[in-house]
């Protein structure tokens, strides 16, 4: 009972569990995307495209909010942690209905958690120890968590700024590593290149080679090529879905792949218009 508890959080989520991806396909096929033509600037079309697919998309698969733990204990497994769901459910059940047919039912599965728990740490202890036969110095740093609460979680990242200020909270952590990788190539080719102009990139080495070809060979063309829909929702079908989503945590790689058939007409018109506008 004295094992570290480690700290929990609250993650965003999309459900897609009750997704009827017929539907949503058709809905998204038919969708009013023609409406982003009354912007003459593409980022107001994306945007409008954006809060539409959302809107669109919460009323299949709304977003949900789940407390976890940040990291599983080691002797976790999934049938405990089934077992602790289901506990926890009937007990929500029970001090919602207090009849004697959900305090049986509270009760039944409040026995099967402790029993998946038991069985649990008995087998990981079984197999630590028989691992442990070979490193029999690491036997108390193993077994340390169960004999005391006084115990420091290894993966917390710890951050320490130019204020000498140490961030531990993962979302100032994650803000930091960001900001320090999105500006970390800032000053490659000297501080001048910030605030090079348009015109100054006329003599950039890239831009002579396209110039001088044109001079050699006038006919040669140079243009970039409009995408076709069969080419966008091949794209999205073959998404990596362990990729992370990035900022938005509602549009995952995942839930693209379910819906390439329903976007692709919709997001074809919009990559297609940033290469006309050269945006």
């Amino acid at each position: 009972e004295n094992v570290c508890k480690y700290k929990s959080k609250v993650i965003t989520f999309r459900s897609l569990k009750n997704i009827d991806l017929e539907q949503l396909n058709q809905d998204l096929m038919h969708a009013p995307w023609h409406v982003a033509g009354i912007f003459n600037e593409v980022d107001d079309k994306y945007d409008y495209w954006s809060s539409l697919f959302e809107s669109l998309v919460d009323r299949h698969a709304p977003l949900k909010r789940k407390k976890v733990r940040e990291k599983d204990s080691p002797y976790m497994t999934i049938e405990w942690k089934k077992a602790i769901r289901n506990k926890r459910k009937y007990a929500i059940k029970f001090a919602k209905d207090r009849t004697k047919e959900n305090f049986e039912l509270k009760k039944k599965y409040r026995n099967i958690a402790n029993k998946g728990r038991r069985k649990a740490v008995s087998a990981y202890c079984h197999k630590t120890s028989e691992d442990l036969r070979d490193k029999p110095s690491e036997f108390y740093k193993t077994f340390k968590p169960f004999l005391s609460d006084k115990v420091k979680d290894p993966a917390v990242i710890c951050l320490r700024t130019n204020e000498s200020t140490v961030k531990t909270n993962e979302y100032e952590v994650t803000e930091l590593l960001a900001d320090y990788f999105n500006t970390a190539a800032c000053s490659i080719g000297g501080d001048h290149v910030n605030n090079l102009t348009e015109k100054d990139h006329d003599y950039h080495n890239s831009v002579k080679v396209i110039r001088e070809t044109f001079q050699t060979n006038p006919n040669a063309g140079f243009e970039f090529r409009k995408l076709s829909q069969d080419e966008v929702t091949f794209t999205l079908e073959h998404l990596n879905p362990k990729k992370a989503s990035g900022w938005n945590p509602g549009t995952t790689p995942n839930l693209l792949k379910k819906v390439a058939r329903g976007v692709s007409p919709s997001l074809t018109n919009l990559y297609n218009e940033c290469i006309y506008r050269c945006k």
